[in-house]
């Protein structure tokens, strides 16, 4: 079982984006890139999860009613 609190995430995201700004500094070429990497598929990720697969889920899903008919 992981001890991972929730603003784990959080922390870890903003070290990535300072990560990505500071992409230009000498010796942090590769880094900036993969933070950016990383980044983008978090974002493209959420980005699916919140607005795409609902959207599918409502036109492609068969729903059934409560009582289980």
């Amino acid at each position: 079982m992981s001890d991972a609190s929730p603003d784990d995430g959080a922390r870890d995201n903003a070290g990535l984006l300072l990560l990505a700004i500071g992409r230009g500094d000498p010796g942090r070429e590769i880094e900036g890139i993969i933070a950016l990497v990383i980044l983008g598929g978090l974002f493209a990720s959420t980005a699916l999860n919140l607005l795409v697969m609902p959207s599918l889920a409502q036109r492609y899903g068969r729903f059934t009613s409560g009582n289980g008919h």
